[in-house]
């Protein structure tokens, strides 16, 4: 068992990316961001310690991101802070790695121009918003949102709220959005 005691507070997808990591120590979640003095107004928020040591010794991370380089970034951030970086790695290389093969069967090459990208909006099953690194989904999945100035007609991808979490399942997000925009080639 790790010697780490990782508080969670409000921050989504945080216990997900640990688990997929290997981690194995101390793991509680609260609901209290920006509440109360600690807080200092943050979205969410991680409280990392050595088991047994005193709170003046916790580290704090800050968990809002809002790209899906952001969300790679406070994983790997998270990852080093609870002594499982190298599973981190592993997980985010393994994601990278299946989104690199999906490049290849699609034929479109990371840097390829918006007319070779497929057109589509994102609608979530339940009717909220979708997340700000919605974008970045579709660009990984060689997709692009509609242009409204233009009145691109859009194919319409629906997925489930699971996306609202920024947890290392946004892979299969990737996956599936792009199955459903390239049916064929995938």
């Amino acid at each position: 068992m790790s010697g780490y005691r990782v508080v969670l507070h409000d921050a989504p997808g945080a216990r997900e990316w640990l688990l997929a990591a290997g981690y194995d120590g101390d793991l509680r979640e609260t609901e209290d961001a920006g509440r109360g003095e600690e807080s200092d107004g943050a979205a969410g928020w991680i409280t990392i310690g050595q088991s047994g040591a005193r709170a003046l010794e916790e580290q704090r991370l800050a968990w809002q991101p809002q790209t899906f380089k952001q969300i790679l970034a406070r994983a790997l951030a998270l990852g080093a802070a609870t002594g499982c970086q190298a599973g981190m790695m592993r997980v985010i290389a393994e994601g990278e790695a299946r989104l690199a093969t999906l490049r290849t069967q699609l034929g479109i090459d990371r840097k390829a121009g918006p007319e070779h990208l497929a057109v589509c909006d994102v609608l979530l099953d339940d009717g909220r918003e979708p997340p700000p690194w919605t974008p970045d989904l579709l660009d990984r999945a060689a997709g692009r949102p509609p242009r409204r100035e233009i009145q691109e007609k859009a194919h319409i991808v629906r997925l489930g709220p699971d996306i609202l979490v920024p947890g290392p399942h946004l892979y299969h997000a990737v996956l599936r959005i792009a199955r459903e925009l390239y049916p064929n080639r995938i």
